[in-house]
């Protein structure tokens, strides 16, 4: 990442920068995750004790997440070298959310990290098919 500077108010967890230099330095596809995340993803919240009020909060509790679905040091790591510590954070909470669906998390993390490696992983398209999902299952209900 490229010499990135925020402005940072005195408001609690604020900062001003220019949105367009922004997200060209850290990628469209992390960006649509950080908005995405909390939609799509909502389960993660029930591990967190005092709840989830920022990024690092989410970064704690994936890897609290992590060690409960059963994925290995070596996998997670894996992973936040190949995606980035937010991106596979956020496919933790998307492995958490898909719940049975996904007989093994760690070996379903390991082919995402694969497909990473090589640029054939985005989150966008997981975060959203999660989304999809939710709103077909509400309206079922």
């Amino acid at each position: 990442m490229r010499n990135i500077s925020c402005l940072v108010s005195p408001i609690r967890d604020h900062a001003f920068f220019e949105q367009s230099v922004f997200e060209g330095e850290i990628g469209d596809d992390l960006l649509q995750g950080l908005r995405l995340a909390p939609t799509a993803c909502p389960d993660i919240a029930d591990y967190a004790k005092g709840g989830i009020s920022n990024w690092r909060d989410f970064l704690c509790v994936a890897a609290v997440v992590r060690s409960m679905l059963g994925i290995s040091p070596s996998a997670w790591e894996a992973a936040q070298i190949a995606m980035g510590e937010l991106p596979a954070a956020i496919v933790v909470a998307a492995i958490l959310q898909r719940g049975a669906a996904i007989a093994s998390a760690g070996g379903y993390l390991r082919e995402l990290t694969r497909k990473a490696e090589v640029g054939e992983f985005t989150l966008g398209p997981m975060l959203m098919a999660l989304i999809g999902s939710r709103k077909r299952q509400k309206k079922r209900a």
